[in-house]
């Protein structure tokens, strides 16, 4: 939001986390069974070139301090750049290790970026504490620009995974990494609470989205969205609404305020619009929720004169978003009772509300960008709930109707507190007919058909989508067919079984519940179990020679007791002369794991229980599941997938 002080807008910057930003892959390195393999290759690392940080704060100060990053060219590429290294079947994983010193997080920046089928891209802290990806062939941009991040902290890891069926074909070039300079959680506002940076940094006393108070705009909760954008000058944030148009046709348009990117050079394939970032029910959060995201955008129409910025996002929103288009109504009445929903300094959603009349403006706004808007050009609303913050700029004014009807451009908030806000709400009104031209109004964007409707309602798409994802041995990775996946819900199940190719699809999967996914395969038991198997055992019971990695100690592990004995010695011999049909009552010949779970301690796989369970309330989480699969009694890694 833009004041008469100060241009407040998009500013600070969070760990960017979930959804289409995919989070909890585990990159090659960190896998306990693979992590052998570069031990004995340290990554040297590519220390970036230090910040003008004196220069960059002047320039801060002469005029509106919106960046919180800046960015530093670099140039590396899978040829010139980082560190390969070649797997036993013939994949490779490369690698560059990035340090920037001071940073409070790290944006990376791609161009040419290509990754074919069944590759992987990761960033992630050196640790292992924080990790982004994997980002896939269907993350692969039709520009080739891209970014991963923010990730926390001074130092990163690149890492790309790439399978010898691919082998050459991915490509990228990072040619630019932001460097982020400015604190937020680390303020004193937010008392340290997070390092998740945005999270937490508005002020206590603004009530959540989630909150009773909000109960008249629910709906539109889904509506409104985070907007990380990105210029050629840094990064920063502001509050976006998506909104529905006369062909009501779910066409993804974004509106916030022109502001947000006034003076820079907005990149706008790689603005992030994050959806869903709020904390279920009103007490104060503990930890950051997740939230689902969108990745790039094309302009469609903008004023500075309206302060108004209209984008239309490149992919279509998933349904399992829930997205709901706002209505609006373009009636120049100012609104007896007054609605807001925004995300204050990048936080998670937040909502005010005025009980007052609004009025119109009385007088000239001049706003420190030069742009000196006549009187009547604004709604001059008074919160007596709530209040606003830098990053709430471009949140909509809803009225009773639920509808938008204009969209903060700036005012006097209370800096300390919640006991009394102005706002400056731009009118909808004025935006509609804008500069006369379709990239400097709403009408053409907004009415398609041509209706000339005054206002219009919200919509909402059938709340339906799918669970899905693959099946795959643990050691190469070849697909496991015919394993049992039930989907349950309340104690009631659906089952599907894998394909030949290891994949598996629920359809028609409602999105508003919390779901549970597990796995069963109980055919052949002496699939890949042999006496190279039972003698690797003995070597391993007898401390002549050690199973290495934590699938293969759960695969010798017959009986499921939580150790490795004789008695699963026994059982194994059982199994190949076909004196026994399994290997201990109950106990079926096949196990499974997600591939990102994480083992406490790889040398004591049983402790705690490993998760087989999947269960989620979002989801998404649900959607591309990959599953390791684990065949009892094979330690050699010689069981057919498909038997």
């Amino acid at each position: 939001m833009k004041s008469t002080i100060s241009i407040l807008c998009l500013l600070l910057f969070s760990v960017l986390l979930t959804a289409q930003i995919p989070v909890g892959g585990v990159p090659p390195a960190l896998q306990p069974d693979r992590a052998p393999f570069f031990t004995d290759k340290p990554l040297s690392r590519q220390e970036l070139p230090a910040l003008d940080l004196q220069r960059i704060l002047e320039e801060d100060a002469k005029g509106p301090d919106v960046r919180f990053a800046a960015p530093i060219p670099v140039d590396y590429s899978l040829a010139t750049s980082g560190q390969w290294t070649e797997l036993p079947n013939g994949d490779r994983v490369w690698r560059v290790s990035l340090y920037s010193r001071g940073a409070r997080a790290l944006i990376t920046f791609y161009r040419d970026l290509y990754l074919p089928s069944g590759a992987e891209l990761f960033m992630y802290a050196p640790d292992g504490t924080q990790v982004l990806g994997p980002y896939t062939a269907t993350d692969n941009p039709d520009d080739g620009r891209f970014m991963t991040g923010l990730l926390y902290g001074e130092a990163a890891v690149i890492e790309y995974f790439e399978p010898a069926s691919v082998r050459g074909q991915g490509h990228f070039r990072i040619d630019r990494v932001d460097h982020a300079y400015k604190p937020v959680a680390q303020s004193e506002r937010s008392g340290g609470r997070s390092p998740a940076l945005g999270f937490g940094a508005s002020l206590e006393c603004h009530i959540g989205a989630d909150c009773p108070e909000a109960d008249p705009v629910a709906d539109l909760k889904r509506s409104v969205c985070r907007i990380i954008i990105v210029v050629e000058e840094g990064t920063g944030y502001c509050t976006g609404n998506l909104l529905n148009n006369t062909a009501e046709d779910g066409k993804p348009y974004i509106y916030t305020g022109f502001h947000c990117m006034d003076g820079y050079t907005p990149i706008y394939s790689l603005w992030r619009f994050d959806f869903n970032y709020r904390v279920t029910g009103c007490d104060p959060a503990v930890s950051e929720p997740q939230f689902n995201s969108i990745t790039g955008s094309t302009f469609r129409a903008g004023r500075q004169a309206n302060d108004f910025l209209l984008l239309e996002l490149d992919k279509p929103i998933p349904v399992n978003f829930a997205p709901y288009y706002m209505g609006w109504n373009r009636q120049a009445t100012p609104p007896d009772t007054s609605y807001m929903l925004h995300h204050p300094r990048g936080d998670v959603q937040k909502f005010s509300r005025s009980t007052e009349q609004a009025t119109l403006q009385d007088g000239p706004i001049r706003w420190d960008s030069g742009v000196i808007t006549p009187r009547n050009h604004h709604f001059d609303v008074d919160f007596t709930e709530g209040n606003y913050e830098i990053g709430s700029s471009g949140a909509a004014l809803i009225n009773k109707k639920r509808q938008m009807i204009g969209s903060l451009n700036g005012g006097n908030p209370d800096t300390m507190g919640c006991d009394f806000s102005q706002a400056w709400f731009g009118r909808l009104d004025l935006a509609w007919e804008g500069g006369g031209t379709s990239d400097t109004r709403l009408k053409d964007w907004l009415d398609p058909i041509g209706s000339d409707t005054i206002e219009l309602g919200g919509y909402a798409e059938s709340q339906a989508t799918t669970v899905s994802g693959i099946i795959r041995t643990y050691f190469d990775k070849d697909p496991v067919a015919g394993v049992e996946v039930s989907l349950s819900l309340d104690g009631n199940s659906t089952t599907v079984t894998s394909a030949a190719d290891g994949t598996f699809t629920f359809t028609n999967v409602a999105v508003a519940n919390t779901y549970s996914v597990s796995f069963s395969k109980n055919t052949a038991p002496s699939n890949g179990v042999s006496g190279m198997d039972i003698l690797d055992i003995q070597r391993h019971i007898l401390s002549l020679k050690q199973l290495v990695g934590p699938y293969r100690l759960l695969a010798a592990d017959v009986n499921d007791s939580g150790s490795i004995t004789a008695q699963d010695v026994i059982a194994m011999r059982k199994v190949i002369l076909a004196v026994a049909s399994e290997f201990a009552p109950g106990i079926e010949s096949w196990t499974f794991l997600p591939q990102a779970y994480s083992f406490p301690d790889p040398e004591k796989p049983w402790s705690p229980t490993p998760t087989k369970v999947i269960s989620s309330s979002n989801v998404e989480d649900l959607q591309d599941l990959k599953i390791l699969a684990i065949k009892r009694g094979d330690v050699n890694d010689s069981v057919d997938g498909g038997n």
